[in-house]
Order: C-alpha cells, then structure tokens, then sequence
C-alpha cells in the first residue's frame, strides 16, 4: 500500500452514497413509529388539520333556514434542527484506513448510533414539548403546551389514595382511556394501520413484570387474560394492545421519568436531509482524514389528543 493516501473527488462522492445507504437500513427506535415526509425545503414546514363540524336533526323543517357551519383548520408548524458530528483519523495510521472506509466499518457505526440518538431525542422532546399551530385566517401563531387533561400524573391510582408509583398497569389503562375517549385510537385508526406506542425505559418496563397489584390489574397480568408479550431478551413488546419500544433516552427530572404514549399516526417527524456522510482529506491537519456527517430534521405532534404523558417516580 502506498505511502500517499489519495482520495480523488469521485471517490468521496461514492464513499458518501455508499456510507447513506448503508446508514438508511439503522433507523432510530421511533422514527418507524411516526408519519414521516422527506423532500422538505425552506424555513419550515406546516401539516394541515381540517376542522371538526356536526350536522343537525332537521326532521320536519321543511323549509328551515340553511345553517352555515364554518370549518376552520389548523396548521402545526415544524421546524428543523441541524446534527452535525465531525472525526478525525491520522493518515498515518495506514491499516485503519480500509475498516473506517467500509461500510459498517468504525466511522460508520459511530456515526449512525450518535445520529440515531439524537433524533430520538428530538422525537422525545417534540411529543411532550411545545407545538407551534396557526389557525385558518391568522397569521398569527400559537404556542402550544401538552394539555394537562393529557397527562397521567405520577401519584395516579383508579380507586383510593393517591400515591407515588412506578409505570403500573392503572396508568396504562388511563392513557388509553384518554386516547380513546378523544377517538384518536379505535377500530378506525387499527384499521389504517395506525398503532398506540410508549416509550419506556428499563426501570419502568421491569416494574410493570414486577407488578402484584390486584384486582383486575393483577388478572390482566396473569396467563389466564392478556399477559404482556415478552421478546427474546425479556423487554416488553407489547400489552393491552400497546407497542412498547424500549430507550433510556427518556427524560427524567429527579426522581419522575416522562413516558410518552402516542398514536403513530398524531407524531409527525420531517427531513429535509436525511443523515449523509462526507469524507474529507484536511491539509491543515497534516492531511488527516475528516468523516463529517450532517442531517437536518424537525418533529411535532400532529394532535395533543393523540400523546399522552405518563408520570413514573423511579428510585
């Protein structure tokens, strides 16, 4: 192998395809569970939702005077935020040079998991943060917090006293109830191929198998009724119908960890360019080898209806 390390344009150029492609097939954890647009341009980018009207019973009114029900719609506006990530390999370090190179080598790998991690913290925050929406006629926009009416609170109980808990199945089936009461997951959005989500990290998921809770929590715990669905490393998959995706990228603050459950189909994540990959050689850093990647993404909830908060308290 020669001393010189010569990397000609052209072969950026295919070391960059080659390096997205291979990065494309190591998606984060959510962002396969959320509606996503790419192609995205400009400052920002806004996702429509129609307003809601009811019609009304006219029986016998022949000749009633037509109603005009005004549909206003909304507009939720996503922002991108830019990752950025830059290392360095001396060039002297000839027998590295191939497996950083490679697809599935060093570089990439690092890469893709620091890329991965940061939109599933964008994600995160986005589900629970702050969305910005205009309405139909105003230019105007709003600021909008998580409802309070969406958020299990972390002493929550169904009957009795109110006390600090873990995940428990009680909370579950209070965020479902949520979802369901505002009728954004049902028959209609199973059947569109929508799904109900949490995002869970291992404290919480281990104290859900821990569970001896009774009454009908301990009965849909149990074999004979609905257990959760383990996979081969013992996290939960899946209970009551909702997909459990493990993190430990979830925020805790103190003590209290801020589970989001959402419905796909009320998360939206844009890309107005996906992760990509340039290699670089840097005469000023004695020709040293620079991998840069670089993505640019934003995400916000479609409808507060669709996520709900669930408090855990976690020693």
């Amino acid at each position: 192998m020669s001393d010189n390390l010569y990397i000609p344009d052209h072969a950026r150029i295919m070391f960059a395809n080659t390096w997205r492609d291979a990065i494309q097939q190591k998606e984060s954890r959510l962002r396969g569970l959320v509606n996503i647009q790419t192609g995205c341009t400009g400052s920002s980018s806004t996702i429509e939702i129609g307003g809601i009207v009811e019609g009304e019973d006219v029986t016998g009114q022949r000749f009633k005077e037509v109603a005009i029900n005004e549909s206003l719609s909304t507009q939720r506006w996503v922002y991108p935020v830019e990752f950025q990530l830059a290392t360095h390999e001396s060039r002297w370090d000839a027998n590295s040079i191939a497996p950083l190179v490679a697809p599935g080598g060093k570089a990439a790998g690092e890469h893709t998991a620091a890329y991965s991690r940061f939109v599933d913290r964008h994600m995160l925050a986005q589900m629970l943060g702050n969305a910005t929406e205009t309405t139909q006629g105003s230019a105007t926009p709003t600021t909008v917090a998580l409802p309070a009416a969406q958020k299990v609170a972390r002493d929550y109980v169904a009957t009795g006293s109110a006390a600090d808990s873990n995940l428990t199945v009680e909370k579950l089936l209070r965020a479902l109830e949520i979802l369901e009461i505002a009728e954004v997951w049902g028959k209609d959005q199973m059947e569109g191929g929508a799904k109900v989500c949490i995002a869970v990290n291992s404290k919480a998921s281990k104290s859900l198998l821990r569970s001896v809770e009774t009454g009908l929590a301990s009965k849909l715990m149990s074999k004979d009724f609905m257990p959760p669905t383990l996979d081969a490393n013992g996290h939960v998959s899946s209970f009551l119908g909702i997909h459990f995706v493990r993190t430990e990228l979830i925020t805790v603050t103190s003590t209290v960890a801020f589970l989001p459950m959402w419905v796909s189909n009320c998360v939206q994540l844009n890309f107005w360019e996906d992760m990509s990959m340039s290699i670089d050689k840097l005469p000023n850093r004695s020709n040293a080898l620079q991998f840069l990647t670089q993505g640019r993404l934003g995400a916000t909830r479609i409808e507060d209806e669709g996520v709900v908060q669930i408090s855990a308290v976690q020693a």
